[in-house]
């Protein structure tokens, strides 16, 4: 198997396999990241960074992404509020805030 060891400070909430030797997953820290590891030979393949609200508070950050099947991918930035779909090269391709609490 696979494993990361997270450096301190950073956490990881959310990971997903692309296909049975890569891994994306996105580290939640200042700056947050996106990363795709190709777990056979641990080469980083991609990486591209994500904005944040508060860089120093990681916790909050993230918990969920998802590839879609056009090959983007969608993550919710708990803390900016919103969801956004990324291209592969990490530009923001649409974001969307969900409704307003208590509305």
């Amino acid at each position: 198997m696979w494993r990361f060891d997270v450096p301190p400070g950073q956490e990881i909430h959310t990971a997903t396999p692309i296909g049975k030797d890569r891994v994306l997953f996105i580290i939640d820290g200042d700056p947050a990241v996106v990363r795709v590891v190709n777990i056979v030979t641990g080469a980083t393949e991609k990486e591209f960074n994500l904005a944040v609200k508060h860089p120093i508070s990681v916790h909050p950050q993230f918990r969920h992404a998802r590839l879609t099947a056009n090959g983007t991918l969608l993550v919710a930035h708990m803390d900016l509020n919103k969801v956004v779909e990324y291209d592969s090269d990490g530009h923001e391709l649409w974001s969307f805030p969900p409704p307003c609490r208590g509305a």
